[in-house]
């Protein structure tokens, strides 16, 4: 029996079975599929954490919206003052909408041999991050919300994701707070990590990518091309930034 007392929690880890570990190498690298009889999700027991707790929780939900359910983007960024603020009858609708979504995912694959890949959307480089920072100091939703921006930028270059839905994401991203310089951040420490991504295949990256909100599309990238786009990506980013 489950009994999920954080957003992230309940949104994300109390759906889908996976047990895990992580490693000084990376996130989540020894792991198993063991799927609990029973989950017990309490949304009172929300009010009890941190706003920045909450916040790393919520941008889970948000992920789930972005691929499958844009009105919980709109959701979450109408009630982006509530939820922050604790009150937990909020919490409700967009917990239940979020779990809907990432159950629907996981029924139809649940081992990950396919289409299950799609909810690591922004989770490439948010993991590199999340271990680069040290466990504990960069939250995973902060983590994956650094990755989220990075995904969004791909997206648009690589894609041609509409500018209109990368603003309609990152304003949302903007208001929950939270770190935004994921340019900032990229290292040769933080791109060597990307070398042991669990979802990587040989010298193949297996990247979740955006043709349209609720439009996910997985991406093999090698690793030395995918590398190297990080890197011009992030230097574009932080000069925009200086402009």
């Amino acid at each position: 029996v489950q009994v999920p007392t954080t957003v992230l929690a309940q949104v994300d880890s109390s759906v889908g079975g996976k047990v895990g570990v992580n490693l000084a190498e990376g996130k989540n690298l020894v792991g198993a599929f063991y799927q609990p009889k029973w989950v017990y999700i309490d949304t009172d027991h929300l009010g009890t954490l941190e706003p920045a707790e909450r916040c790393s929780g919520l941008v889970e939900a948000l992920k789930h919206g972005i691929l499958a359910a844009a009105e919980l983007i709109d959701l979450i960024g109408a009630e982006v003052e509530s939820l922050l603020a604790g009150e937990t009858a909020v919490f409700t609708p967009i917990i239940r909408r979020a779990v809907a979504v990432k159950a629907k995912v996981v029924a139809e694959d649940e081992l990950e041999h396919g289409r299950r890949a799609i909810l690591n959307l922004g989770h490439t480089l948010g993991h590199a991050l999340e271990a680069d920072a040290g466990y504990g100091r960069l939250r995973h939703g902060e983590a994956v919300a650094l990755g989220l921006r990075f995904t969004l930028a791909l997206s648009a270059r690589r894609l041609r994701l509409a500018q209109s839905k990368v603003d309609r994401v990152r304003k949302v991203l903007d208001d929950l707070g939270g770190p935004n310089d994921w340019a900032a951040r990229i290292n040769e420490s933080v791109l060597n990590r990307i070398d042991l991504d669990k979802k990587n295949r040989g010298e193949m990256v297996r990247i979740i990518g955006l043709r349209d909100l609720g439009d996910p599309v997985i991406m093999n990238i090698p690793l030395g091309e995918f590398k190297t786009l990080v890197t011009e990506m992030a230097q574009a980013e932080q000069e925009r930034k200086m402009r």
